[in-house]
């Protein structure tokens, strides 16, 4: 009978702790008090903005927008490589980088 006694007195007692957490107030009846936290003054890092323009290519009419690739061989040259492909020597220096 003592044991049960002592029972319920712990379980009376966990639950008025646990009712005082909930509540606001600590386990020695001392109120707690929640404070907003406002802007700071650390620094932000602001976007990153692009300098470079939007540049797009297009390609002549007709023309099938696949990459290829072609290993330049000894005694080629520019018009050679461009007539292999059936463009101008325009298109090929265009397309590689090489017309300012």
């Amino acid at each position: 009978m003592l044991i049960n006694y002592l029972k319920s007195g712990l379980t009376a007692l966990i639950m008025s702790a646990c009712v005082l957490t909930s509540c606001g107030v600590d386990v020695t009846g001392t109120a707690t008090t929640v404070v907003p936290v406002g802007p700071t003054d650390f620094a932000t890092i602001p976007p990153v903005q692009s300098t470079l323009p939007n540049t797009t290519t297009s390609l002549p009419p007709g023309a099938v927008g696949v990459e290829q690739e072609y290993i330049v061989q000894a005694g080629d040259s520019p018009n050679l490589v461009a007539n292999l492909f059936g463009i101008t020597l325009t298109e090929l220096l265009a397309w590689n980088g090489l017309l300012s």
